[in-house]
């Protein structure tokens, strides 16, 4: 058993305190991982992955999805929060190069019992607010709706694309496309591209002027 030090202990507790006020709801307990987990485990990337086991299909929610495909990968830790039936939820860690210590394995494992109850808490109260017909939690956006390039930029964010990959559909530079991510944060009162696609998608396409899409899928890769 990997020992876990009372410095290393406190920080555990503080962290699951903080990813369990911001979760609110599913998507806000993935919002509040992807924000707060790096600061007790140093990654490169850090993501969600919802992994159907049968399929071999997963969803990504990360603060730079298309990262994923460009970027190489040199060691993972995978942080399993929940397993039932076909689904398997888990925060994973990626670094570019370094291998993880075991202070890092000890924290996962001690943190990972209280993340998974807090994943299945916020999922029941999805569902109850579902079959209550209670609308999604979420604060009004300030600056909405949306100009009609800001929409086609959260729609192609929503899809996995970089700043490059969206320049280059919309043709428009990079830095332009920087631009438009800065307003889309304001007027969604976020501050990264996981948030402004979480937000988009609680919100609805009536508050943005945005179609619905759905979070990066890629089929599931083999890593080292």
């Amino acid at each position: 058993m990997l020992h876990i030090g009372q410095a290393d202990l406190k920080a555990c507790l503080d962290t699951v305190h903080a990813v369990g006020e911001d979760s609110a709801s599913v998507a806000g307990f993935m919002q509040a991982g992807v924000a707060h987990l790096p600061r007790l485990i140093a990654s490169d990337l850090t993501h969600v992955s919802v992994c159907d086991l049968g399929s071999g299909k997963r969803d990504v929610v990360s603060d730079r999805p298309g990262d994923y495909r460009e970027v190489r990968i040199d060691y993972v830790l995978a942080l399993f929060v929940h397993v039932e039936g076909r689904e398997l939820v888990s925060f994973v860690f990626n670094r570019l190069d370094r291998d993880f210590s075991d202070r890092d394995r000890a924290c996962a494992e001690a943190i990972r019992p209280h993340l998974g109850d807090l994943y299945r808490m916020v999922r029941a109260l999805d569902g109850a607010s579902a079959a209550w017909g209670v609308p999604p939690t979420s604060s009004p956006a300030p600056g909405c709706p949306l100009t009609e390039r800001e929409r086609e930029v959260l729609q192609w964010l929503g899809s996995g694309k970089t700043d490059k990959d969206i320049g280059g559909i919309l043709a428009i530079s990079p830095r332009t496309v920087h631009k438009h991510l800065q307003s889309i944060y304001a007027k969604l009162g976020v501050e990264t591209r996981t948030a402004a696609v979480m937000r988009a998608m609680k919100l609805g396409p009536r508050s943005t002027g945005t179609a619905q899409f759905s979070v990066y899928r890629p089929e599931v890769v083999n890593i080292r």
